[in-house]
């Protein structure tokens, strides 16, 4: 079936027609969900929202992996080292546990990621009429928006200081991630680049230098995210 093949056509461009109407579509989304946030608060059921929350997300990462395999382009393990696939999981611990360590982290893992993986995306180039396409956005869109259904739904404040815990975290798991990718590399023949620690997203060749300096770059795009979003989401006109 055309739906989950994974040799079909991909024919979807960054910033073409396809994309804008996504970025319009989820824009909307955000601004309908951002506008009845003082509502979450009140549900009776938020916490079963939550988990709901969570298991799709863990659904919709999972079936990623299930469609690779049955295509037979999964021939290993998969390692989810990538920014957007830890974030996936710690939202979905989050919503799980209602963790304080594991909402802050994943807030700003999330909407960082999310953000980046909707504007340049990279998954395969497969268009509308492709599962794989429907996969990507739902979730990154969904680990931006996990983080936000918990700061509104239980009136949490976005901590100062895990700004830098996350800085740090996502710099271990980068280092970790040289010796994985090698390894991985060495025993399947497929060069991976997870974390992004050898080439930046492939929409960007070049214009962000070559590793390191790329990565140093990302940092402090990253640090400026996220003083942004301290400052946003811990604003009273955010917070009501």
């Amino acid at each position: 079936m055309y739906f989950f093949q994974s040799g079909a056509e991909r024919t979807f461009g960054t910033f073409d027609l396809t994309h804008l109407g996504v970025l319009l579509t989820v824009g909307i989304l955000f601004f309908f969900f951002f506008k009845y946030r003082d509502k979450y608060a009140d549900l009776k059921r938020k916490d079963l929202y939550g988990y709901i929350f969570g298991g799709v997300l863990l659904f919709l990462d999972f079936s990623f992996y299930v469609w690779k395999w049955r295509n037979g382009n999964q021939p290993h393990f998969p390692i989810p080292m990538h920014i957007c696939s830890w974030a996936t999981y710690l939202v979905a611990l989050s919503m799980f546990t209602k963790n304080e360590t594991l909402f802050q982290i994943s807030f700003f893992y999330g909407l960082t990621g999310g953000l980046m993986s909707l504007l340049v995306p990279e998954f395969g180039g497969y268009s509308f009429d492709h599962m794989r396409f429907y996969q990507f956005f739902m979730l990154h869109t969904m680990i931006i928006l996990g983080p936000l259904y918990q700061l509104f739904a239980y009136k949490r404040k976005v901590n100062y200081r895990f700004i830098y815990v996350t800085l740090g975290v996502m710099w271990i798991q980068a280092a970790i991630a040289f010796p994985v990718n090698s390894f991985v590399e060495q025993w399947t023949g497929q060069r991976e680049n997870m974390m992004f620690v050898f080439e930046p997203p492939v929409p960007l060749p070049g214009f962000l230098g070559q590793s390191p300096v790329y990565l140093i770059v990302f940092t402090f795009v990253f640090m400026g995210l996220w003083h942004g979003y301290y400052y946003l989401f811990n604003s009273k006109k955010v917070q009501g």
